[in-house]
């Protein structure tokens, strides 16, 4: 009954915000699946993800933090070169409500900065920490010309719920154009990278492919 619950509050959640929250990207209307990474990077799970997703011959958007491309300028890189789209998930994760009108545009302007400095590309889509966001804030992502991506599936895998559940919560809501929302995490390092095979080969099975993020959003 539990697991029942989780997946109706799941589908409600993504219901009300489409309803609620400003004009953004939400699904691939051509059918193919997205395939995202929140949070990161990270030594843990970074380059691991890298790798499977060249054994597995599939195109990833890494949602990153400013802290972390920071830290770790190498990880950015690594991911462009591999030929996956970064986007920026602001400075240090702040729920956008928690700073200025001011301070939220610096915290994109340097988070943008840092990855630009460590990949030699300028993000072009944005996805708000908690995917919650207001209107004037999102004219401000789009004035800098970014696109407000959302979510789809969503596991809330940032705990450690396990890589079985983690992609029994991902299939429950699986359709043509999904965009499925995975976590990286320092703590859940095995969680992340199973899970991540797992539903590469789920979505598979269903007849769904992956498509990259970057020319769709801006259609």
């Amino acid at each position: 009954m539990d697991k029942v619950i989780c997946d109706i509050r799941l589908k409600l959640l993504r219901q009300a915000a489409r309803k609620v929250l400003p004009d953004g990207y939400w699904e691939n209307h051509l059918g193919d699946c997205h395939l995202t990474f929140d949070d990161g990077p990270f030594p843990e799970t970074t380059p691991y993800l890298a790798e499977l997703l060249f054994e597995k011959s599939v195109g990833a958007t890494f949602f990153f933090t400013g802290e972390n491309a920071r830290k770790y300028p190498e990880l950015v890189r690594t991911v462009v070169e591999a030929g996956h789209q970064v986007g920026n998930h602001s400075y240090s994760h702040l729920f956008c409500y928690a700073e200025s009108q001011e301070a939220f545009r610096r915290s994109l302007e340097l988070t943008n900065n840092y990855i630009e400095e460590a990949s030699g590309k300028r993000p072009v889509v944005y996805r708000p920490p908690f995917g919650i966001i207001d209107k004037s804030r999102a004219l401000t992502v789009e004035a800098m010309g970014m696109k407000l991506v959302y979510w789809g599936a969503l596991a809330e895998d940032w705990q450690a719920l396990g890589e079985v559940e983690v992609v029994r919560r991902i299939d429950k809501q699986l359709e043509p154009g999904t965009i499925i929302v995975l976590h990286e995490t320092e703590k859940n390092r095995s969680q992340c990278l199973n899970a991540t095979g797992m539903v590469i080969d789920r979505v598979r099975e269903q007849g769904f492919e992956f498509d990259a993020i970057a020319h769709k959003a801006h259609d």
